[in-house]
């Protein structure tokens, strides 16, 4: 990360680590805060879900309502509105206000949450936009490492307002260091309601923001009362709970610091799949393990490393897929991670009391739908061209397998060898395309054309494509037109356009 940025990216995480201790506190303080407020574990449970439901409702909403706002001043509004709800819940004095005040935290988190994704892909250039996203929702992961550890040691220690008291402080300190180290953000297009419905309509994105929400429901199921679940289930006394936590946030640490390579080796489709099938095996082995403290341990461990896999390549998948609207975007795919949290934290808290032997079988019957919906957003130029005219057909499987899939020995199958070339900087021929092809996917190995129209007139084929370099790049509208002669490509004309970050009529240039 370059020294410029990387003072500003990590402010951007400091101020997830504060969100994410803030919204996952009270799970390290599950019976701490029952015993306070009079009421059963389980109901602690319910405090995860009013905050991440506040969250859900509130990211959109906060996106058109600051629209007009600088990003850097919705970052400080919203850590200020988290620090303060996070001071209100160290004092609440009932269960009522310690709802209201967690209310108010998720309305402050819901405001900067989204705004820091958004401003730590806009700081970097587009091929390290998963790196500086992996910097900051590593915040995120660390607030599982550090924070929700360290406030459930606090609450054994010392008393559960010590530990909320000192997650506002460190809400507190995270508003200094944003004030101080975020500066120039650029800004993104204010949304509009031909935005939303262009992110609706970008391929593939309601089904990897569905796939986020069921994600996030089956982990919560047992995450939402994980201090309950493993007394019960694996009879873990409170110093046990406390170092499950901590083992828990420290191999997730692990899973996100190698989900940025991972995701730039295998794609960003295969890294989420992977993700789902290691939490399905870690769900079968708390569902099946021996009533004993350490299995609950080593499955916790195994689960977080495939939990904090996930968010960074789905993160840049969905940047990727609109990038004009990346703020938006990412609103929405948060506003479903709370969702998810919500709906999986009331069955969880629900079901505990029938007994802890039910959670892991719903949880894995919740991610076998996120599985499910995951597999629908694979793209792919060759099946969208199944039913087209065969000159479209040609142009598609040309883009797909030349381009996309690099296989440049199966080019004559496509172009005929005397191509004539309108591109100003390639000759006429063959194999001088092959010879760019090659070149291309040396230095962008994860470059592919996703084609989003074409049509076909005569011997003519027009195609309009977006080309990105990799996840998180925000790409290149090209426009390519062909002149098919004897089932090849026999003349080639294009014109390219930098996609921007924002457009005068708030619509998307592809």
């Amino acid at each position: 990360m370059r020294t410029r940025t990387a003072p500003a990216l990590t402010a951007l995480a400091l101020g997830y680590f504060a969100l994410g201790t803030t919204s996952l506190s009270v799970v390290g303080l599950n019976r701490a805060l029952g015993a306070a407020y009079g009421v059963p574990a389980a109901s602690i449970g319910f405090l995860v879900t009013f905050f991440a439901l506040t969250f859900a409702v509130a990211a959109p909403l906060a996106a058109v309502l600051l629209r007009r706002s600088a990003r850097r001043r919705v970052l400080l509004a919203g850590l200020t509105l988290l620090t303060v709800g996070s001071a209100a819940a160290a004092l609440a004095p009932t269960y009522a206000t310690m709802a209201g005040a967690r209310v108010l935290a998720a309305i402050g988190a819901a405001i900067f949450g989204p705004a820091a994704s958004a401003a730590g892909a806009a700081l970097v250039p587009p091929e390290r936009r998963g790196q500086a996203l992996a910097v900051v929702f590593g915040g995120m992961t660390a607030a599982t490492v550090l924070g929700i550890p360290l406030v459930s040691l606090l609450g054994t220690l010392v008393s559960r307002r010590g530990a909320l008291g000192g997650v506002a402080v460190l809400a507190a300190v995270s508003v200094l260091l944003v004030f101080l180290l975020v500066r120039d953000v650029p800004a993104g297009p204010a949304p509009t309601r031909e935005a939303y419905r262009a992110v609706l309509r970008s391929p593939g994105v309601p089904r990897m923001v569905a796939t986020t929400l069921l994600f996030m429901a089956a982990q919560f199921t047992v995450y939402g009362v994980a201090g309950a679940y493993l007394a019960a289930r694996f009879g873990a006394a409170d110093g046990v709970v406390s170092a499950a936590l901590l083992v828990f946030g420290i191999v997730g640490v692990l899973g996100n610091a190698v989900a940025a390579p991972v995701s730039a080796r295998l794609g960003g489709y295969r890294t989420v799949g992977i993700t789902l099938a290691g939490l399905a095996a870690a769900f079968a082995g708390l569902a099946a393990a021996p009533r004993t403290p350490v299995a609950g341990v080593v499955l916790f461990a195994g689960w977080a490393f495939f939990s904090q896999l996930y968010q960074v390549p789905q993160q840049a998948r969905l940047v990727g897929r609109a990038p004009e609207y990346a703020g938006l975007t990412l609103a929405l795919n948060a506003s479903a991670l709370y969702i998810g949290m919500s709906v999986g934290s009331l069955a969880g808290g629900a079901l505990l009391g029938r007994g802890a032997a039910l959670l892991p079988p719903v949880a894995l019957a919740v991610l076998a739908a996120a599985a499910v919906v995951h597999l629908s957003t694979r793209e792919s130029t060759h099946r969208k061209a199944t039913t087209m005219q065969p000159n479209a057909q040609l142009v598609a499987d040309y883009l797909e397998i030349v381009w996309n899939q690099g296989r440049t020995d199966r080019v004559a199958e496509f172009v005929a060898d005397d191509l004539a070339q309108h591109n100003p900087n390639l000759p006429d021929g063959r194999t001088p395309l092959a010879e760019l092809v090659d070149g291309i996917r040396e230095k962008m190995p994860q470059g592919r054309f996703e084609l989003r129209r074409i049509a076909a007139e005569g011997d003519l084929v027009f195609a309009h494509s977006h080309f990105t370099a990799g996840e998180g790049d925000r790409g290149t509208a090209v426009v390519d037109v062909f002149r098919v002669e004897g089932g090849r490509i026999a003349e080639h004309w294009d014109v390219k356009e930098d996609v921007p970050e924002t457009t005068a009529s708030g619509r998307p240039i592809i």
